[in-house]
Formats: C-alpha cells, sequence, structure tokens
C-alpha cells in the first residue's frame, strides 16, 4: 500500500468448538455464551445452522491471555504446546495471537527489547554470551541488530518486524518513547509550557526526522523537521494542507554520531522558540493555530538506526499527592516536612554514553554532611553503584554493588526508600544489591534536602517526587487501610520548592477478608462441573 493506505486491524474466528479443544479461553465467558444460546426459546424460530451458531458466540470478548505461552512449530495447531526453550529464533514458528498488545509492530511488554533485526523480541535487555558471534552476542545491552538473547528467553515478533515496546507515559516526568506513536497531552497547551524530546543520531546518511505537537482531523500546530543532508530545519503547521516554511539554517555537524541529542520547545506569547541541545535555532515560529486545539505529541522519521528514545510533556499541575515536578542537576530541592519510615523519593533521569558519573543525595543543613549519597559510576572508568555518608571531616566507609544496566538516550528512575533504620534502593523498579543503613550521628528527619548532581554528555536528572505514605503514632506502619491512620503525602512545587501537603482526614475502613478458602474452591469445582456438562451438550446438539 502507498499514499495512506495502511492495515488498521485484524480479527481471528474459529469455526470449531469440539470435546477435544484443547485451545485456552475464558472459561467462565465461554459458560455464559453456551447458557444463553441453550436457554433462547427455538418455537416459530427458524432453524439455526451449526456455523451459524458457532458464529453466534461472540469470540472478539474471549481473551488471549492463555495463549502467550510458546507454540510448536505445527502451523496447523494453534492449541498445541512444547517446550522451545533449547531453540534459535530460526527454529520458531509463532502466531500473532500470541500477542496481547493491540499496536502491531510493536514487541510485547513481556518481552520487550528487540533483537536480531527486528525479527525477535527478547525478555532481558542484555545479550547471552555466544563467542562465536563476536559483539552481537557479548552479553552487553541488547540492540536491534544483536543476536542472541540472554537467558534464551525470547518470542518471535508477532508482525514480523518490530520495534520495542516502551511505557506510556506515566504522566508528569520524562518516559520512554519511539517513533509514530501519538503522546497524549495530559492538559491543555498554554503558554509557559515546555516539550522535550530525545534521541540518538546514527550518521549522516539518517534521513529526516521531526517533532510535532497535533491536533485533531490531520491540523499540526507546530511541525519541527530536521533535514541533515540539507543542512536546515524546516519549521511549519498544517491546516488542510501545508502553510508558508520557516527554514532556519542547521549544519549537520551539530550532530554527533551514535551520540544523544535533545530538542526543546517552549510555547512563548509570541510562538514557539525550539532549542538543540541547549542552543535556540536561528529563528522562531508564529503562533498560526490556536494553541486550545492541540492534544497530543507524535515523533516521526529517521532511518539507518536513528531512534527516538524519550519524552517530557508539560505536567498536569505544579504539585500534588506525589506528583512528580521538573528538576535540574545540581538543584536544591527542599523538603518542607520531615522525612519519615515509609517516605519513597523518586527521581527521573536520562542516560548518555559514556557519561561522567551521577549521584542522588539526601542532605542535612549545608551541603558537608550526605545522610545518603547514591552515586552511579558507569563504565569505562567503572561499573559500580557507591553507597556512602559523609560528615563534615570527610566520607565514611562505602558499600559497593552492581551497576544497572543504563541504555543510550532511555529514561530511567531510582527510588530511595525509607525504612526502619536503613534505606532500600531500586532502579527501574528492580532493587539493588545493598541497603544502606542510618549511619551513627544522622537521622532520618534531620534531611533537609535532594540533591541531584554530576552526569555529562547530555545525561541530566529531569524530575523529582517524593511520597510520604502515612502519618501514625507508629512510623514503622506503611499500612492506609487501619483504622484511624491519617494518610499524608508530600510533592514539592516546581518554581519554589516548597512541598504541598494534602491531608485524607477520612479514616478508610479495612476489607472485609474471608479466612475460610474453602467456600472458594467448591465454587470453582461447581464452575469447572458445569463449563463441562455445557460443553458436553453443546456438542450433543451440534451433532
Amino acid at each position: 500500500g502507498s499514499l495512506g493506505m495502511v492495515w488498521t486491524d485484524l480479527a481471528l474466528t474459529q469455526q470449531a468448538a469440539t470435546e477435544e479443544s484443547e485451545a485456552t479461553t475464558d472459561e467462565s465467558i465461554l459458560t455464559d455464551k453456551m447458557t444463553e444460546l441453550l436457554s433462547e426459546e427455538v418455537t416459530d424460530k427458524p432453524t439455526v445452522s451449526t456455523s451459524d451458531m458457532i458464529s453466534r458466540i461472540d469470540t472478539t470478548e474471549l481473551p488471549f491471555e492463555g495463549l502467550t505461552d510458546k507454540p510448536t512449530e505445527s502451523t496447523s495447531d494453534m492449541t498445541s504446546r512444547t517446550d522451545t526453550t533449547s531453540r534459535t529464533p530460526k527454529d520458531q514458528e509463532f502466531y500473532s495471537v500470541i500477542t496481547v498488545d493491540d499496536d502491531q509492530g510493536i514487541c510485547p511488554a513481556a518481552f520487550p527489547n528487540v533483537y536480531y533485526n527486528g525479527q525477535y523480541c527478547c525478555k532481558s535487555n542484555k545479550e547471552k554470551v555466544y563467542a562465536p558471534q563476536g559483539t552481537q552476542c557479548d552479553g552487553s545491552v541488547i540492540q536491534r541488530d544483536s543476536l542472541c538473547c540472554d537467558g534464551d528467553n525470547y518470542l518471535k515478533c508477532p508482525s514480523g518486524i518490530c520495534k520495542s515496546y516502551h511505557e506510556p507515559d506515566a504522566g508528569g516526568h520524562i518516559f520512554n518513547a519511539r517513533e509514530d506513536v501519538e503522546y497524549e497531552l495530559k492538559k491543555p497547551l498554554e503558554v509557559g509550557d515546555v516539550i522535550r524530546a530525545w534521541g540518538v543520531y546514527k550518521d549522516h546518511t539518517t534521513s529526516k526526522f521531526n517533532v510535532n505537537i497535533k491536533g485533531s482531523n490531520s491540523i499540526n500546530l507546530l511541525h519541527v523537521d530536521f533535514r541533515p543532508f540539507n543542512d536546515v530545519v524546516v519549521l511549519n503547521n498544517y491546516v488542510w494542507g501545508w502553510q508558508s516554511e520557516v527554514r532556519p539554517t542547521f549544519s549537520k555537524y551539530n550532530f554527533v554520531a551514535n551520540k544523544m541529542f535533545e530538542v526543546r520547545i517552549e510555547v512563548h506569547e509570541d510562538g514557539y522558540r525550539i532549542f538543540f541541545n541547549g542552543k535556540e535555532l536561528a529563528r522562531r515560529f508564529p503562533h498560526r493555530v490556536d494553541l486550545s486545539t492541540a492534544n497530543h505529541v507524535i515523533l516521526r522519521g529517521g532511518s539507518n538506526g536513528f531512534e527516538w528514545t524519550a519524552l517530557k510533556l508539560p505536567n498536569t499541575q505544579l504539585a500534588g499527592p506525589g506528583i512528580p515536578f521538573s528538576t535540574s542537576t545540581g538543584k536544591k530541592n527542599y523538603l518542607d516536612k520531615p522525612l519519615a519510615v515509609g517516605d519513597v523519593i523518586t527521581a527521573w533521569g536520562i542516560y548518555a554514553t559514556d557519561s561522567s558519573k551521577f549521584n542522588v543525595n539526601l542532605m542535612m543543613d549545608d551541603e558537608l554532611y550526605f545522610m545518603v549519597h547514591v552515586d552511579f559510576r558507569p563504565p569505562p572508568n567503572e561499573n559500580r553503584v557507591v553507597l556512602n555518608s559523609k560528615k563534615q571531616n570527610g566520607w565514611e566507609t562505602e558499600l559497593r554493588t552492581a551497576l544497572p544496566i543504563f541504555e543510550n538516550g532511555k529514561a530511567f528512575k531510582v527510588d530511595i526508600k525509607c525504612l526502619d533504620g536503613e534505606f532500600e534502593i531500586y532502579h527501574n523498579g528492580n532493587v539493588l544489591g545493598s541497603r544502606f543503613p542510618y549511619r551513627n550521628g544522622f537521622a532520618l528527619g534531620e534531611v533537609k534536602f535532594v540533591w541531584l548532581l554530576e552526569g555529562s554528555l547530555g545525561m541530566v536528572w529531569t524530575d523529582l517526587a517524593l511520597t510520604q505514605s502515612s502519618a501514625t503514632e507508629q512510623p514503622t506502619s506503611s499500612s492506609s487501610s487501619e483504622p484511624g491512620v491519617v494518610t499524608k503525602k508530600i510533592t514539592f512545587a516546581e518554581e519554589t520548592g516548597t512541598p504541598t501537603i494534602v491531608v485524607d482526614p477520612t479514616p478508610t475502613e479495612p476489607e472485609e477478608v474471608t479466612d475460610d478458602p474453602t467456600e472458594e474452591v467448591l465454587t470453582i469445582l461447581l464452575k469447572r462441573l458445569l463449563t463441562i456438562l455445557l460443553k458436553r451438550l453443546l456438542t450433543i446438539l451440534l451433532k
């Protein structure tokens, strides 16, 4: 297809249902459908053929979660299974119905990392070590041209050729993004808003690529199109056709092969200001379409390995319970209330290959006292996370743990959870190997500010949030479902650094818990028995 012709949707309806079928379906939905068919009055109604009866079972309501296991190589039997863990990608065949993702051309969330030139999706973000394949199977971060998947835990791209799966925007902070996806604006676009996009440039053979602020009915408020081969950026908008262009010159040598870059769009009263790696383009673009019509941002273009990697959209509000706010490297983010057991500090950033070390710090009254210093030290110099504390007379004893995987141009998240007597630290939801104790001379309630430091080559800290889990007479309790507990949450204000405290004065009642599992077991057994009986009855009727 061409000129806008695209395939968009697909459905599969099997025209048989027998007692011997082993296809995994949702038994409760199938039971409801059969019961509905069998309970209908048939007097004064025309005869229903077998094929018509089967077609009346709406298969669109039958979930495919049960088909996420690896099927056999047979293309004629969708329901048989086999152990395929020892096979290479070339040995296996997979069906498009395996994936539960709606987007075709994207790896499923459970196997998010594309490799083998887009043909396969790996559960891990690391390669397997297999010496005959050299650097494409050396245990490093998996790439599109990698040939091995760590643990051989993979599946074939459901649509033939895939892109890596990235989590959608959770709101208010930087997130991993990809091209050709509509990312919804969480608020009306207005003067003062900032949109930031990151990508990794391949080389000077890369075709054009662009950032777009769009509305409905194909309206494009702003089209920022980088064209390295012409040494220009084209700025334009689209309303029933492209309008007059604004073309600031922009040398291709502003890009560096395999290096991350940032595009920043600021919304001003007189128009848009566009920045590349912090430097403003030579020309601005006026408002030609009302800002209120904007509803999403989309990244497009690129070739030969070029990749859009991350995006940050305007915050829905400046502060609120647990809501991230924009910050920057080196900024002191002051607390309004003392930290307590159960609190979680969350920081977001974006990584650049070969960056210098970067860290999250919980600070006392001044810059000399670090209660905890979480220092990420990537290669080539080191490959560790260093945890430490510091008093006026110097650093104390280090704790070292393995460095988690960071990817060039990709967003990441660091959580510091305040436990009873120690900190637990997470990277992208995975706990680091060592906890860090509260050391002598430090008290959690004496922490005054959070300090995000260092990084280079485009690595920056972008967002921060703090959530207080609860406020009770017993600070070790983190449950908000106990009667009498008043829930408190704290976040920072973006501009002033002052947190907003939101208190829910209404105690929450505990949910009723059923301790005896007998009733639940009997219910499951009865449902299964009824399902078997209904299947047999349907089989008899169809014969």
